[in-house]
């Protein structure tokens, strides 16, 4: 099963990422998609457990945005319905100065 996965930075977004998940993840939790994205687009020689954790902590602080489907995933152990085309996309927020 592909997914399309988005990241989006200071109102750029990086080239999309086609993600591969094991047909055993048919449903899937949020946390499995992060996993999968970042094994799959990170660089190597980099500690995937380490990355994978601050990526799944970035979303609970409320420092990205998880979108499933155009819909923002907060529960990081919920399960996401798959339906046809499936597209997940990264909002990294940036504070504002001054506020």
């Amino acid at each position: 099963m592909d997914i399309l996965c988005h990241e989006k930075f200071a109102g750029e977004e990086r080239k999309p990422v086609r993600v591969r998940l094991p047909d055993s993840l048919v449903n899937a939790s949020a946390k499995d998609i992060i996993a999968a994205y970042v094994e799959q687009s990170a660089p190597e020689g980099v500690d995937i457990r380490r990355e994978i954790a601050r990526a799944v902590q970035a979303v609970r602080d409320g420092r990205v945005i998880f979108l499933w489907n155009n819909s923002q995933i907060t529960d990081m152990n919920a399960r996401l319905p798959f339906v046809g085309d499936n597209e997940a996309t990264f909002i990294h927020l940036i504070p504002l100065r001054g506020g």
